[in-house]
C-alpha cells in the first residue's frame, strides 16, 4: 500500500517532467525531515534525561516557523525559487552532515543540537515556501489542484508513515546514520532544484492571474501563487 502511494502515478506525465522533479525533491525532503525528527529526540535522550530539555529540541526547530514564517514567504516571492530551494537544501545538508560528524566523534551536545535544529528549521521553512510558490510556474492552472495534492500527500506520507520507523531503526544501528542519510538526500534535493527552470520574481505562471486593479495592488504584487483579487472574486 505504501509503495503504491509513494510511486509517481502515470497521470503525472500530464503534469510535465518539471513537476516530477519537484515531486521527487519534495518527497525526499519530507522523508529526510521525518527521519531527523525521530532521530533528534532519541539523540537528545541519550545526552540528557530531562524531559524539558528534550522538548526544547523540538521547540528550537518549530521556533523558526513562529519567527520567520512571514519574512521567509516575502523573501521567496522576490527570489529565484529554484535557487532558494537549492540553497535551503545545501544549508540543511551541511548542518545535518556536521551533526552526524559530531555524533560519530562523540562531541555532540544539547546546545549544538538546539542550534542545528533551529538552522534546519529555518532552511526547511524557506524550502517549503519556495516549493509551494514555484508550482504555478511549472503546472498549468487546470492541473494545479491535482499537482498540489500529490505534492503534499507524498511528502506527508513519506514523513509520517515511512520515516518514523526508518529513523528509529537507523538510530538503533548507529546514532549518526540518520543525520548523514538525511544530509545525503538533501544533496539530491538541491540537484533536482537546480535542474528546474530558472524562476525569478519576474517569472509568471503558465496561466497568469488577473492583474490586481484594487487599491491593495501594491500589497498583493509580491504574491506569486495567488492574488488578492482572485480570492475576492
Amino acid at each position: 500500500m505504501v509503495e503504491a502511494a509513494m510511486s509517481v502515478p502515470d497521470t503525472d506525465s500530464k503534469l510535465g517532467r518539471e513537476f516530477r522533479k519537484l515531486w521527487i525533491a519534495a518527497t525526499v525532503s519530507g522523508l529526510g525531515d521525518g527521519v531527523t525528527q525521530i532521530a533528534g529526540p532519541l539523540l537528545a535522550v541519550s545526552i540528557t534525561r530531562s524531559p524539558a530539555q528534550v522538548a526544547g529540541l523540538l521547540v528550537s526547530q518549530q521556533l523558526a516557523w513562529l519567527l520567520l514564517a512571514l519574512p521567509s514567504g516575502a523573501m521567496v516571492d522576490r527570489a529565484d525559487r529554484r535557487l532558494a530551494m537549492a540553497s535551503a537544501s545545501v544549508v540543511r545538508a551541511a548542518a545535518l552532515g556536521a551533526l552526524g560528524l559530531l555524533v560519530f566523534t562523540g562531541y555532540a551536545s544539547l546546545l549544538l543540537l538546539y542550534v542545528i535544529f533551529f538552522v534546519v528549521g529555518c532552511a526547511g521553512l524557506v524550502f517549503e515556501n519556495a516549493c509551494t510558490a514555484v508550482l504555478p510556474a511549472l503546472v498549468a492552472r487546470s492541473g494545479l489542484e491535482r499537482a498540489n495534492g500529490r505534492l503534499q500527500s507524498a511528502a506527508a506520507l513519506a514523513r509520517s508513515l515511512v520515516a518514523q520507523p526508518l529513523g528509529a531503526w537507523l538510530f538503533a544501528l548507529a546514532a549518526w546514520i540518520p543525520f548523514v542519510l538525511d544530509a545525503s538526500g538533501l544533496v539530491l534535493v538541491a540537484a533536482l532544484a537546480i535542474a528546474l527552470p530558472a524562476l525569478v520574481n519576474s517569472a509568471l505562471p503558465k496561466h497568469p492571474l488577473p492583474r490586481c486593479e484594487l487599491p491593495c495592488r501594491r500589497a498583493c504584487a509580491g504574491s506569486s501563487a495567488t492574488g488578492c483579487c482572485a480570492r475576492l472574486r
